[in-house]
């Protein structure tokens, strides 16, 4: 139970905080993180990997090589770099993006060492998926404080401040739908959507908590 928690969390953070995350702001991010019920999101995470096939299935493709090589090959698109080189003129800076893909190419070992089990022992699966399971999450993370601690760190105008109203920016969303919808990306995004990833309704989960900020 305690390594299903541990690995369902690193899942929660790269999703949620994706859009947070900087080389100098780790210790930003540790302050989002330190605000999130724990306790409550690891007993979520629990129940739901028992019960839902679904869930189950996206973080088993989540830690494997076929993941791995689908996320190379969005990283290395034209659109990706679009959407990198927009955040650049915007002030943020290279190592701050190289961190923030940092925590996905890392994920599929850091699940990988978690030892998943490939098996619960339930013989009955509900089809509930990794977007409904961001979802509940979210319901449970104290807004009020996510809201107040956005606030504070764009007052203070560093990294954080830039890289947040640049992903606001209407400009920044209408790129990321041309990603989400490129022929040249298409692929990728079906073989996600084929192991239950849903890249265009994680992206507007995250937007939700991001909007929760000034």
């Amino acid at each position: 139970m305690k390594l299903i928690y541990i690995s369902v969390v690193t899942l929660v953070v790269t999703v949620i905080c994706v859009g947070v995350a900087e080389a100098d702001l780790k210790s930003d991010l540790r302050e989002f993180v330190d605000l999130a019920p724990r306790n409550r999101i690891g007993y979520i995470a629990a129940r739901r990997y028992i019960v839902d096939y679904q869930y189950r299935a996206a973080l088993k493709y989540l830690q494997s090589s076929r993941f791995a090589r689908t996320w190379l090959g969005i990283r290395n698109s034209t659109e990706f770099h679009d959407l990198l080189g927009f955040l650049q003129a915007h002030g943020v800076s290279l190592e701050a993006l190289q961190d923030v893909t940092g925590v996905i190419d890392k994920l599929p070992n850091q699940l990988r060492e978690f030892h998943i089990p490939s098996k619960v022992p339930v013989s009955v699966m509900m089809q509930r998926n990794l977007e409904s399971f961001m979802r509940e999450v979210i319901q449970v993370l104290p807004r009020a404080r996510y809201s107040g601690l956005m606030a504070r760190k764009v007052k203070e105008n560093g990294d954080f401040a830039r890289l947040y109203r640049a992903v606001r920016q209407q400009e920044f969303k209408q790129m990321l739908t041309k990603a989400q919808t490129s022929p040249n990306l298409m692929a990728h995004w079906l073989e996600m959507r084929a192991n239950y990833v849903e890249v265009n309704s994680l992206v507007q989960v995250a937007y939700e908590v991001i909007s929760w900020g000034p």
